[in-house]
């Protein structure tokens, strides 16, 4: 039997905390270097993700 997973949408409230200014550089967490792709966001050291505005 297989299962599909399926994610909550978040809502627009909830995603707003995970949205950068375009110009940021520094993991608002942890203060880290961001790694950007495919539109996200990521720290590589405390694993945070998001997106830009």
């Amino acid at each position: 039997m297989s299962t599909t997973l399926q994610h909550r949408r978040r809502t627009p409230a909830e995603t707003d905390g995970d949205a950068l200014a375009r110009d940021a550089t520094t993991c608002p967490d942890c203060a880290e270097s961001l790694v950007e792709g495919q539109g996200l966001v990521t720290c590589t050291d405390c694993r945070w993700v998001g997106s830009y505005r």
